[in-house]
């Protein structure tokens, strides 16, 4: 750090005093995160038009910060979506690999950060809320299912999972969104994938997928469109094989969907859709299998969309997913480009996409702080002139690549929602 703060610094400086709610119309969109040395305010500014892609980059190493950065962000755009009203939407989707997200609903309950909003950013107690809960909506990958919810100890476990992680829903993978069969024998932990029968199956399942009214379980049931394509190849091993996929398919049927449940709320005025990525051991290709379905699947309806929004996609940690030795890297990687780069933006809307990672060289190249538009940069945890900790987002250096704007060493304000499952 170059230097530190005082409070004097915060309690003298007059800004203080002046500060009021900054939203006046959506000609000027200014989103308050923080407090610079001197005491004066600081903001994301957003472009008014909403058919832009934002691109924000937050990084800083463990326990800087940076989901309480994109806690504050997230409560910015509420305040956006009760401000400007059916002027503005805000459908926020998060791919969350370790839970941060789950105690938004909730209001912040540290005294230290409540004063601290009071004190030096000027809010008051109605200011400091929870997200409705009607607005958020907590996911599970499917594989957090047991593979039998009828027992009594399968079902206890999935409550237990519910429970702990706040789970609402489970979101199942749209099955029309796998676009290579290879991904289903990983997902069912076939070994030879890479043996002749993969390419007997590859054009049954695109010429099955082609028809738009079919189901899946038209596809897989006893007699359905797989097996009688089987029961016409003359290889008895290719037979046995596509047999034996089918048998898997089958039993781990209840993973898969019609339809895709984040998609259903594109056309939100507000929500907080959280896909969490549970930590279970041996399950890193189910994980990147089910981020990936689910970009596809987004991407694809969003190009469809002609509401006038602005969809929010915050992707938090994803070195694991995104380390070439990690299954389905390429095709993420490929996936978050396209998303980067505007190709689900229409005439209709843009959208913002927030990565959160603690080196940001462990992104693709062409997703380094250059090639984006606003970069966090977070240093150390506040501490005060007492050194007594108070939990705020932490202390940032800030790059808004829009407007040449740069600032060094910015108090974050605390979140005025919980942060803690």
């Amino acid at each position: 750090m170059e230097r530190l703060f005082s409070m004097d610094a915060f309690k003298t400086n007059p800004s203080f005093a002046t500060h009021r709610t900054p939203f006046q119309g959506l000609a000027k969109r200014q989103l308050l995160f923080g407090r610079n040395v001197n005491g004066g305010f600081i903001y994301v500014i957003l472009p008014p038009e909403l058919e832009r892609v934002i691109r924000i980059l937050v990084t800083g190493e463990t326990d800087t910060g940076k989901s309480l950065l994109i806690r504050v962000l997230i409560e910015g755009f509420f305040d956006e979506v009760v401000w400007f009203r059916d002027r503005i939407r805000h459908p926020i989707f998060i791919f969350d690999y370790k839970g941060n997200y789950m105690g938004i609903t909730r209001p912040n309950q540290y005294e230290r950060d409540k004063e601290f909003l009071k004190s030096f950013f000027g809010f008051n107690d109605d200011n400091i809320f929870g997200i409705p809960s009607k607005f958020v909506n907590i996911y599970a990958p499917p594989h957090a299912i047991p593979v039998s919810t009828a027992t009594e100890e399968g079902k206890q476990k999935f409550l237990e999972l519910k429970k702990t992680f706040k789970v609402t829903n489970v979101w199942r993978i749209p099955w029309r969104f796998i676009s290579d069969p290879r991904w289903l024998a990983g997902l069912f932990k076939i070994k030879d994938i890479q043996t002749s029968w993969m390419g007997y199956l590859h054009p049954i399942l695109e010429k099955a997928i082609s028809r738009e009214n079919v189901t899946m379980r038209e596809i897989i049931k006893e007699g359905g469109i797989l097996e009688q394509e089987i029961e016409s190849i003359g290889d008895t091993r290719t037979r046995t094989s596509l047999y034996t996929f089918l048998d898997k398919w089958r039993r781990y049927s209840y993973m898969f969907s019609e339809t895709d449940p984040l998609v259903r709320h594109l056309s939100d005025r507000f929500s907080v859709n959280v896909l969490t990525f549970l930590p279970t051991a041996g399950q890193n290709y189910s994980n990147n299998l089910c981020l990936l379905t689910a970009l596809e699947s987004l991407l694809s309806n969003l190009q469809h969309t002609t509401i006038r929004t602005q969809p929010i996609f915050i992707f938090h940690d994803l070195r694991n997913a995104l380390d070439p030795k990690s299954p389905l890297s390429d095709q993420i990687t490929n996936a978050l480009m396209r998303l980067v780069y505007g190709q689900a933006r229409t005439k209709y809307h843009g959208y913002i996409v927030i990565f959160e990672i603690q080196k940001e060289r462990a992104l693709p190249r062409m997703l380094w702080p250059e090639e984006l538009s606003y970069h966090y940069i977070f240093r150390m945890k506040w501490k005060t002139s007492l050194n007594m900790d108070i939990p705020t987002g932490g202390i940032c250096d800030y790059e808004d690549r829009y407007h040449d704007f740069k600032a060094k060493n910015v108090v974050v304000r605390p979140p005025k929602s919980h942060y803690v499952i």
